[in-house]
């Protein structure tokens, strides 16, 4: 079994796990990229995938504090 997030449906007003769809929005997918195999491979690729767009704004930070330096950083 897969631990899959629960979020709350405010249209059918209970508890639900998320899709593999929108677990692979979640991760900055195409929605046109095709999800392939169970749903619980699904939910494991997913889980073991990296979100690039948040992975490019850690590395830019990060990088920003190689260039001026970890103490005269100032947050932007």
């Amino acid at each position: 079994m897969v631990n899959t997030p629960i979020i709350w449906d405010i249209e059918k007003e209970r508890f639900r796990r998320i899709t593999p769809r929108e677990a692979a929005n979640l991760q900055s997918f195409h929605g046109a990229f095709k999800l392939q195999g169970s749903e619980n491979q699904i939910y494991q690729q997913l889980g073991n995938s990296v979100n690039v767009r948040i992975l490019k704004i850690l590395t830019s930070k990060l990088f920003g504090f190689a260039k001026k330096g970890w103490d005269t950083y100032d947050e932007e």
